[in-house]
């Protein structure tokens, strides 16, 4: 498998067997801090895991143990310096109907996929997402997290066509959970709580 740096089509965000072990993150004044996961079904033994921007700049890194197990520290204000977004909202929606209403003034960072490096062999790289499928593939959920810089909520409606995306997101400062539910070209991105987020696998 090769590389794939991490993109966000319109229909998620802008800017994703072993048992999973059940601490999710770390929770303090600050809010979520770390992610504390597994990739089922890792074969790749040791390596590590890392957040990868748009350019492809490590963000935060973490080891990667054979069983696929890792505690990732989310990058922090620093870290993120300089690849925030200004808006969830993606540009270039000339000629869509867009009733998205944003209550507060605050920049974003969206982490949808993570990468995990082998230490076996040849350098190779995975995107590694947070992802469950109905069992007919017509329904995915894509667990993905969310950087603000302040509070703010997200609520309405981006339809482009026979496409839409609705938004239900109320954020706090610094990092949230967020799923993106897709199905049949609808997709409705809205907060969530912890559950899930304990699981990866690789991305096919």
């Amino acid at each position: 498998m090769t590389l794939r740096p991490r993109t966000m089509t319109f229909l998620l965000l802008r800017t994703a067997p072993l048992l999973a072990v059940l601490a999710v993150s770390a929770c303090s004044s600050r809010g979520v801090t770390q992610l504390r996961a597994q990739v089922r079904g890792w074969t790749g033994g040791e390596g590590r895991i890392e957040v990868l921007n748009d350019d492809l700049k490590t963000l935060a890194t973490t080891p990667l143990d054979a069983s696929g197990r890792f505690n990732l520290p989310l990058p922090g204000p620093e870290q993120l310096a300089g690849s925030l977004q200004p808006s969830l909202i993606p540009s270039g929606i000339d000629g869509c109907q867009n009733t998205v209403k944003v209550n507060g003034d605050a920049q974003y960072y969206t982490l949808g996929d993570l990468t995990a490096f082998s230490s076996q062999g040849s350098k190779v790289a995975y995107t590694i997402v947070s992802q469950t499928h109905s069992t007919d593939q017509a329904r995915s959920d894509k667990r993905v997290m969310i950087y603000v810089t302040q509070p703010v909520q997200v609520r309405g409606e981006l339809k482009c066509g026979a496409q839409s995306a609705s938004y239900r997101l109320s954020l706090q400062q610094g990092w949230n959970y967020a799923v993106s539910r897709q199905s049949q070209g609808n997709t409705v991105i809205e907060s969530t709580g912890k559950e899930g987020f304990e699981g990866w696998q690789v991305k096919q």
